[in-house]
């Protein structure tokens, strides 16, 4: 098992989420969104080789993977290291995440092949 970090942008997000669904559909689902969240974290702290590793190979980011909660059209994105799992964001499906990983300085941007 690997503990989990998450990096103050990622709790920034988890907040922010978790607002947006208290003032769009009430305190109730606020807070299944944040428990859902948490299970989600618990899950991935214990296996964390159950998230996908697909965008973390489009973006060239070794080690970066994501997986999707429950109920809710978000995915964590964090990246394996030894100890911890660093989780850098908590991102809306329909986000452009490549640029939101870069501005947060999370990624390095592609190298283009030589014409």
């Amino acid at each position: 098992m690997k503990p989990v970090s998450l990096r103050p942008q990622a709790k920034l997000d988890r907040a922010a989420q978790s607002e947006h669904y208290a003032r769009e559909g009430g305190v109730k689902l606020g807070d299944d969104f944040l428990a859902i969240a948490l299970a989600a974290l618990a899950q991935v702290e214990a296996m964390p080789g159950i998230a996908s590793p697909r965008i973390g190979s489009a973006l060239g980011m070794r080690g970066l993977r994501a997986w999707h909660l429950t109920r809710f059209p978000l995915q964590g994105l964090f990246i394996e290291r030894a100890d911890p799992l660093d989780v850098l964001r908590l991102l809306a499906d329909r986000q452009d995440i490549e640029t939101l990983l870069r501005v947060g300085g999370a990624a390095k941007p592609r190298r283009r092949p030589a014409p």
